[in-house]
């Protein structure tokens, strides 16, 4: 396979400036202002172009940004969430960024998030919004922890098309329960996002199915897709807490369908190992629903759901790792052709091993332009020999009947990859994607948050793949504002929409 075929990879889509370049959000969460004020958190903008993402006209937010609501204060996690989407329907995707334990008033981490509109100029803190559990139309009330933005995920799910913008709040009460969880959805309009109409959606309640329990945290992940094919956006919603039978943290995903009306009180499904035919059983702490990722892999139209549970075992070898793929169909995911992936799966290069956690990250996209999507998986703690946690990211290609082996393995021993494998680095911690040279064909960003640069550790990096383009990021990169600063962790997450 040539050095082109490699890379023909992931795609999201988010053109902040509307210039037909996909751009680039990166979150640093860990970032700190100065001594007394540590995980404050910034995000980085690269803008698109003919030769990939670019520090020209880059840009650095922070709640110290002109014309950003709030103020910076410690342990905000500014930027740990990130998620794209066009909420006012002008042509210019926007960007939602999650603080999700800023303060409200005097409720530590009750959480909020930031939501930039885009232009031709790209984003601009002009009409920026503030959103909290206190903004007008927004059900409920911030509470000591509720962590609201804790995932953030858009999608039209009223089909009415405006983008709009699900919020998962894991440590929600439910009565007396806390960190039961919920999902807040707030629709877009030709004004932008639109707290009138919102909804909330929690375990047990309007006929969610499930009970919402304590330590559920229902939310905390999410991903959104057309499973269905109907039109309509619906969202799968992560509890990879729940506890089913004797296992405790098991996980579950439930699965929420988009309909005119939005999310609420509409058909939903709840998935478990072992449950609908799902392969494999529920046990402890497998965390299944920890990750979560939707594409098209067998070009049917419809999108599939891929879960990631990266803690899974087998037998005595613990934090292996294994990802189930769930197939669309008319009547909405299906159990039927369903594919349960580990690195010891025929196909699959490499070997199943404690600790790799595979599955780590998930990246969706149709990376060789044929019409089906493909797979990005990280195994972010993958050991070289002896030297632990340097990371690798498996591609799965997509095909008729969905995804199929013969995969490829990237990392930064592989050829033409700048720099080198290390101890620690933790490649593909998070993964992302878009077409950012606006060839066609879709280009991969792999976070190396805890890359050490020169002397400063964990200062992190962002590795982008290109067709015809091979760059690596870091906060020194010429053009990019901020220095590198130990545990900043920068490529800890990436825009998703």
């Amino acid at each position: 396979m040539t050095w082109s075929a490699l890379l023909l990879l992931v795609a999201f889509a988010q053109d902040f400036n509307g210039d037909g370049f996909d751009d680039l959000a990166i979150g640093v969460p860990f970032e700190d202002f100065g001594p007394g004020l540590p995980n404050t958190g910034v995000v980085h903008v690269l803008y698109g172009s003919s030769a990939g993402p670019t520090a020209a006209g880059s840009q650095l937010w922070s709640q110290d940004s002109p014309g950003i609501p709030d103020d910076v204060d410690s342990d905000e996690w500014f930027g740990d969430g990130l998620a794209w989407g066009d909420f006012n329907g002008d042509g210019f995707d926007d960007l939602a960024i999650s603080a999700e334990f800023e303060a409200v008033g005097s409720v530590f981490g009750a959480g909020a998030v930031h939501v930039l509109y885009g232009s031709a100029a790209g984003l601009s803190a002009t009409g920026t919004q503030f959103w909290t559990q206190d903004s007008p139309g927004v059900p409920d009330d911030p509470e000591t922890s509720d962590r609201f933005g804790g995932s953030v995920m858009s999608g039209d799910f009223n089909g009415d098309g405006f983008s709009d913008l699900a919020l998962g709040a894991q440590g929600e009460e439910l009565g007396a329960d806390d960190f039961v969880g919920a999902v807040f959805v707030i629709f877009g309009s030709a004004a932008g996002l639109d707290g009138a109409g919102s909804q909330m959606l929690q375990q047990g309640v309007g006929g969610m199915l499930d009970a919402g329990e304590a330590g559920d945290q229902f939310g905390i992940t999410s991903t959104s897709g057309d499973f269905d094919g109907d039109g309509f956006d619906d969202l799968a919603v992560g509890a990879y807490l729940e506890d089913l039978g004797a296992g405790f943290a098991s996980g579950a995903v439930h699965v929420i369908y988009g309909s005119a009306t939005g999310l609420a009180g509409g058909r939903n499904e709840l998935w478990s190992q072992g449950r609908n035919g799902l392969g494999d059983v529920p046990e402890g702490s497998d965390n299944f629903g920890e990750v979560l990722a939707s594409g098209d892999f067998n070009g049917d139209g419809r999108d599939d759901l891929a879960v990631g549970t990266p803690l899974e075992d087998f037998g005595s070898e613990l934090w292996v790792g294994l990802v189930q793929v769930i197939y669309g169909s008319p009547a909405g995911l299906t159990s039927i052709g369903s594919q349960d992936w580990t690195q010891d799966t025929p196909g699959v290069r490499d070997t199943a091993e404690p600790d790799d956690h595979f599955g780590a990250a998930l990246a969706a996209g149709d990376f060789n332009g044929d019409g089906r999507d493909e797979l990005a998986i990280s195994a972010s703690q993958e050991y070289f020999g002896l030297v632990q946690d340097v990371g690798v990211v498996h591609l799965l290609f997509g095909g008729p009947r969905g995804l199929t082996g013969g995969n490829v393995v990237l990392s930064q021993d592989t050829r033409r990859i700048p720099d080198e494998a290390e101890r620690e680095d933790g490649f593909g911690a998070s993964l992302g994607a878009a077409d950012f040279n606006g060839d066609g064909l879709d280009d991969l960003a792999v976070g190396v948050p805890d890359e050490d640069v020169g002397a400063v550790s964990s200062c992190g990096g962002v590795l982008v793949l290109g067709n015809r383009f091979v760059q690596f990021w870091t906060q020194d990169s010429p053009g990019i504002d901020d220095a590198c600063e130990s545990s900043d962790d920068f490529g800890e997450t990436f825009a998703q929409p």
